[in-house]
């Protein structure tokens, strides 16, 4: 599967393996992801928004935060969808 639906608190858009988003997108010294996968997996929405398409993301540039860093294996790390919907959308294109 080369792209998803990802919708999140910002909207709703196309998201393809390549695409790159920052997080957090609001901090100027975010992190830089690109998507590698979408295993076809759906995640628990934190915004209420129910289940969203998991992402699969690699670890690109800039420095993690403990939580990623905690959560990032071999420079990847599962997304929920909806964060990097918003991330995509609100956030400095990468």
């Amino acid at each position: 599967m080369g792209q998803a639906t990802l919708t999140g608190s910002a909207g709703t858009i196309t998201a393809k393996i390549g695409d790159r988003f920052r997080w957090p997108y609001w901090s100027v010294r975010a992190a830089e992801w690109e998507i590698v996968g979408f295993p076809g997996e759906y995640t628990y929405s934190p915004t209420g928004l129910g289940g969203t398409p998991t992402v699969i993301a690699r670890h690109v540039g800039g420095e993690l935060e403990p939580h990623e860093a905690h959560w990032t294996e071999n420079g990847l790390c599962e997304w929920c969808g909806d964060s990097v919907a918003t991330a995509m959308i609100k956030g400095t294109p990468a």
